[in-house]
């Protein structure tokens, strides 16, 4: 799914008398007696929060059309006084704001009431999904493979499989009688915001795909096609986009009226804007949440550069969600962060949790290559965070199926705190991944229910032979593991076991007290590791699965882990991410070194004389740049003796030595002379030049750094 906007979205001004500019520049074009349909913000919203938590739903609703009836009353009066001048055309509660056709010295008139934030037009926002149809298709199936990466269906053979839970989406529409469905449309669930029509249906494709993966098969049972993640949930649909994938703002609030007016649990968005900056949906997504309703929001395709991440998505207070492919690699479309710097998301009392930070996506689910329903009992494949992001919205349902009283931040974190971090993507949370990639499977273990639920945190190496916190070949170390009591019960006298199959490990002490452990309390066994011993014999890179089997006087529970033993060579470690260097340098990148001191890179590129100076990490933050004594730059090498930088150029082919902020220490003439490629500072601070000789093999002459 790619975003499109019809104009630039920029941000949109706190204060009352605002007329948006991209309505301004329609309204420059506009002739005098020419209508606009544009939406009314207003300046006053109802926050929810300050009602009782236990106050009905229905009663929190009609607090929200008397607040909006009330103040929208003065300037409904004055639109009214205005007679055929005006067409009043919609009144939203969902946000307090309103549509009315009229020219634009009218238009200007309202934009200056004290009672207005902002105008708009009611502009449009297009889904474009990348379609691949019918390779995916086959006779034989089980759960497809993006099913089984987030361990769904782990958590269908413990019986959980999102029964009893209502989700929903806002998209093109539904074929609710696809086979994949299996008659679990929740009869009257259907609202249609484009044409009207009664009974759901699906004139494009995408939103039959999209709620395919939230919730298409029947699990383990005998339906060959599992192709979503909570194949027992029943569903509801609106259809806000067209047979083109377009859709209206107006249509948009709509669907989140009639959707906060609905018995459903989450509602899922496979559509958004490129604005960055735009706060169009905030109070409506805020009221969603407020009411009970969990919202999952694409983050746009519009990467792989920062800053990208589409709104509603980007919203610290909704779950934006990233793609990745069937390597755990973040699609080069999926959309970057962070989120923008500036109020409401720099906010921390928006935040669902301390860390967040602009962190966006939230997540990461798969979007590359995934196989769904299509209207007409058919199958198709497609590709972007479109179909990411239905994966946590049914990984939400199942987790509300094993406790149906779970808020909105609960579920949030339950689901960040366990998602897989491929060491590719470290360090995490990261603008790529997010807190990393849906594991379901460990999510639902970690759900407070009532009773005591105690969980493996975090392991550590420690008193490992060469210091270096991992295992390796022939070391004996010791393992500490974090764990937590995520129930809503004191876990009394608790007892932990360690256990492996592997024959490259020997554990010569395997038993821990972790003692008692009230409800969201954590310890170690720092005071007494777990003891391990690894096989001298033992490959590189070998993945050892160990068990820790925890006991309490209520219950037990089995929770397993995995640690590698050394590293293979060529080993990443993460990567690969793009370097901030602009993109028509990128493809002249020469040489890369790293700052031991100041935990920095440093980066040469061909075309200009910059230096681009990074964060070492796999965020790559950009530290600006350092002014090279000369263009056509081919290595770089830091010197940590001194703190400085060794520098060269294919154009001078000279060798210069330069501080931190550019300045020339030292200069004189390259010895590799031909075409010199590279530096390198050797051990033994001998400077290493690589030259690039025609055909046969590249010389290495050095010179003594001075």
């Amino acid at each position: 799914m790619r975003y499109i906007m019809t104009l630039l979205v920029t941000v949109l001004i706190a204060q009352s008398g605002v007329i948006h500019p991209q309505l301004a520049e329609i309204l420059n074009q506009l002739k005098p007696q020419e209508t606009i349909r544009v939406i009314v913000h207003m300046k006053a919203q109802a926050d929810l929060t300050t009602l009782p938590k236990e106050m009905p739903k229905s009663e929190k609703i009609q607090y929200l059309k008397d607040f909006a009836q009330s103040h929208q009353a003065d300037l409904m009066s004055y639109l009214k006084g205005l007679g055929s001048r005006v067409k009043i055309l919609q009144n939203w509660w969902i946000f307090n704001g309103l549509m009315f056709e009229s020219t634009r010295d009218i238009i200007e008139a309202v934009a200056r009431r004290e009672d207005v934030d902002y105008i708009i037009d009611d502009f449009k926002v297009y889904v474009n999904p990348e379609v691949e149809k019918g390779e995916f298709l086959n006779d034989s199936r089980g759960a497809e493979w993006n099913i089984e990466r987030i361990r769904a269906t782990d958590c269908w053979n413990d019986g959980m499989d999102g029964t009893g839970i209502i989700v929903g989406n806002i998209d093109t529409g539904v074929d609710k009688d696809h086979s994949c469905f299996g008659g679990r449309w929740i009869s009257g669930g259907w609202y249609d915001a484009v044409n009207g029509q009664s009974q759901p249906y699906d004139d494009n494709g995408h939103g039959t795909h999209t709620m395919g993966i939230i919730c298409g098969g029947d699990g383990n049972g005998p339906y060959q096609h599992d192709i979503g993640v909570a194949p027992g949930a029943n569903f509801i649909a609106a259809k806000g986009l067209d047979s083109n994938g377009s859709g209206y703002t107006s249509w948009l609030h709509n669907c989140f009226s009639w959707f906060a007016t609905q018995t459903v649990d989450v509602c899922s968005n496979s559509w958004g804007s490129s604005a960055t900056t735009s706060t169009e949906f905030w109070n409506d997504c805020q009221n969603l949440r407020n009411l009970g309703i969990y919202p999952v929001f694409s983050i746009g395709n519009e990467g792989p550069n920062p800053n990208t991440a589409g709104t509603p998505g980007n919203f610290p207070i909704v779950t934006g969600v990233g793609a990745v492919d069937n390597n755990d690699t973040t699609a080069d479309f999926s959309s970057r962060g962070p989120a923008p710097n500036q109020s409401p998301w720099n906010n921390p009392s928006n935040w669902s949790r301390p860390d967040w930070n602009r962190t966006k996506p939230d997540i990461s689910a798969p979007g590359v290559a995934i196989r769904s329903a299509a209207p007409g009992n058919d199958w198709a494949g497609m590709s972007g965070t479109s179909q990411a992001c239905p994966h946590v919205a049914g990984a939400v349902a199942i987790l509300l199926q094993r406790n149906h009283s779970l808020p909105y931040d609960t579920i949030y974190n339950i689901l960040l705190d366990n998602a897989d971090q491929p060491s590719a993507g470290a360090p995490y949370p990261n603008n790529n991944y997010g807190w990393g990639i849906l594991n379901v499977y460990n999510a639902l273990n970690e759900v407070p229910i009532n009773a005591p639920n105690v969980v493996l945190r975090q392991t550590t190496v420690v008193n490992d032979n060469n210091g270096n916190g991992a295992l390796d070949p022939g070391e004996d170390a010791g393992l500490v593991c974090l764990v937590r009591n995520t129930g809503d019960q004191t876990a009394t006298n608790v007892q932990a076991t360690l256990r492996t199959s592997s024959p490259y490990i020997t554990i010569s002490d395997s038993t821990y007290t972790y003692g008692t452990l009230n409800a969201n309390d954590s310890t170690d066994n720092s005071a007494d590791p777990f003891d391990v011993t690894v096989d001298p014999g033992t490959p590189n890179g070998t993945k050892v699965n160990f068990d820790l089997y925890i006991v309490s006087a209520e219950s037990s529970w089995t929770r397993p882990f995995s640690l590698n033993v050394g590293l293979t060579a060529g080993t990443i470690i993460w990567g690969p991410h793009a370097t901030g260097v602009p993109q028509s340098d990128q493809y002249m990148i020469y040489g890369i070194a790293y700052d031991q001191v100041g935990d920095r890179l440093y980066v040469c590129e061909y075309q200009h004389n910059q230096i681009y100076v990074l964060s070492s990490d796999s965020n790559l933050t950009s530290y600006g740049t350092i002014t090279a004594p000369d263009t056509k730059g081919t290595g770089i090498s830091y010197s940590p003796y001194d703190d400085n930088l060794w520098f060269t150029s294919a154009n001078q082919k000279q060798i210069w030595k330069i501080d931190k902020s550019g300045s020339v220490l030292l200069q004189f003439p390259n010895p590799a002379n031909d075409y010199p490629i590279g530096l390198a500072l050797n051990y033994d601070d001998t400077l290493w030049s690589v030259d690039r000789i025609p055909v046969i093999s590249a010389t290495i002459p050095w010179v003594r750094p001075m």
